[in-house]
């Protein structure tokens, strides 16, 4: 009975610190969403107790507690010398949904992430928050859309994806052709009063996995794509913008023409890497030498984003973790989840969700790997 009790304990104490850390983010790229450095502190040393608190309640492999104990320690240094808490709470979310399961995980955001959706755009068609009606600019054109509360069209477009696919990693299997035409509506009209291509990009990717996943010959092309999908995304993050200021000829049309594609996002990006050079730590939140220079500091691409922030060994970690947990679901033949990374994997490409907690569903993803090497087998 004593054992029972200390996993229950445990697993209230997940549930805590996994509601603390999504209500901190419940109004991301939205005025409801107030950053008090002083609320932010106590947060993240409630959050650091209540894990610490959780730690000494887990069954872990003792070969591998020291690890992880060695890692928390780490990501807690990394709050003092980059002064920001994102690494220490991405490392304790993906800790403690390996103790909620996955699924609860992906069922708790979906509705938490929903009702907000649903009462920022609420207040704003009340005249409550503003609509933000603005122009988008496209690459190949500019078009009106509405942000309907959220801080851009963009971030309102990236609110519904994320719900859509928390539903998606939620329900898994169980997904029908209603399910389908659901969030096909949804992502027409989403698509309609934003105008971010990126929706209709990801909803596209999503029925195109689960077509291939349900046939035999392309089953195995998505558990691969998964693995290769996040080194790909940060090379072509990196060289594309390279290859912008380098090529010519035949290579310089072929780069013009995806960063077309991609609304000159890659343009940005080659302008913040002639503003700044790539950090090896990270640490570079303030760009107001490229603001100065080039007028806008607008770097939707979530790999740079990172990058910069928390510099070569920061993506790298976090490139090889994702990558990681990848294979692990491969080997659990959890096809869903990876077409659910795949599409996160690219939809980085296009805005900066990396470095937003409530944005990030990789992170549920690396649940897995802590549960692979740092927890007890059971027998």
């Amino acid at each position: 009975m004593k054992n029972v009790y200390k996993i229950e304990k445990s697993k209230f104490i997940a549930f805590i610190i996994f509601l603390l850390i999504i209500i901190e983010t419940a109004f991301e790229n939205t005025p409801l969403q107030h950053y008090n450095l002083l609320v932010n502190q106590i947060f993240l040393l409630v959050e650091v107790i209540l894990f610490i608190a959780f730690l000494g309640q887990e069954k872990f492999l003792k070969k591998n507690f020291y690890i992880l104990v060695g890692l928390f320690a780490v990501f807690i240094c990394s709050y003092f010398v980059l002064n920001s808490s994102i690494l220490i709470r991405m490392f304790m979310f993906s800790t403690v949904v390996s103790k909620i399961s996955i699924e609860k995980s992906f069922e708790i955001l979906f509705k938490f992430k929903t009702a907000i959706i649903l009462f920022v755009v609420s207040l704003s068609l009340v005249g409550i928050l503003s609509t933000n009606h603005m122009l988008v600019e496209k690459g190949i054109g500019s078009f009106m859309g509405y942000g309907l509360g959220y801080s851009h069209p963009n971030r309102l477009a990236s609110a519904i994806i994320f719900s859509i696919l928390c539903y998606v990693g939620w329900k898994k299997e169980k997904i029908h052709f209603l399910n389908f035409v659901s969030i096909l509506g949804i992502t027409l009209t989403a698509y309609y009063i934003t105008h971010s291509r990126t929706l209709i990009y990801c909803t596209g990717i999503l029925f195109l996995c689960f077509i291939f996943v349900k046939t035999r010959l392309f089953k195995k092309l998505i558990p691969f794509l998964g693995i290769v999908s996040f080194p790909i995304s940060t090379a072509a993050s990196i060289y594309i913008p390279i290859l912008l200021l380098t090529s010519s000829g035949i290579i310089q049309k072929i780069v013009f023409e995806i960063n077309l594609l991609f609304s000159r996002r890659f343009t940005h990006i080659e302008h913040l890497f002639l503003s700044y050079p790539i950090p090896l730590f990270g640490g570079r939140f303030d760009l107001s030498k490229m603001e100065a220079i080039f007028s806008y500091t607008v770097i939707d691409n979530a790999y740079i984003r990172f990058l910069y922030q928390y510099g070569i060994f920061g993506l790298l970690i976090f490139g090889v973790v994702t990558t990681i947990s990848m294979v692990i679901l491969r080997q659990k033949k959890e096809y869903i989840w990876i077409c659910i990374s795949l599409i996160v994997i690219i939809e980085g490409l296009l805005e900066n969700i990396y470095t937003d907690i409530g944005q990030n569903i990789l992170l549920l993803f690396w649940a897995v790997v802590i549960k692979k090497f740092f927890y007890e087998e059971k027998r």
